[in-house]
C-alpha cells in the first residue's frame, strides 16, 4: 500500500534549488547574448522590419531550459 508522506523542504534543499535556478537563468542569458542577432528585413513595399533571430537549436534549448 502507498503511504502518505509530505515533502519536506529543508533550508539546505531550498538553497540548492535556488542555485540550480540561478545556473539555468545564467545559461539562458548567455545563449541569448551569444546567438541572438537583430536583422533588418525589408518587405516588398520597402518598409524595414527589425527582429531578433537565432538558430532553431538555440531556441529549442532555451525553451527546454525554461521548462526546467
Amino acid at each position: 500500500m502507498l503511504s502518505k508522506s509530505s515533502i519536506e523542504i529543508t533550508p539546505t534543499k531550498l538553497n540548492a534549488l535556488r542555485d540550480i535556478s540561478t545556473v539555468i537563468a545564467l545559461a539562458v542569458c548567455i545563449l541569448m547574448l551569444i546567438f541572438y542577432e537583430y536583422n533588418i528585413e525589408f518587405n516588398d513595399e520597402g518598409n524595414a522590419q527589425l527582429g531578433p533571430t537565432a538558430p532553431t537549436y538555440i531556441k529549442e534549448t532555451i525553451k527546454i531550459l525554461g521548462y526546467v
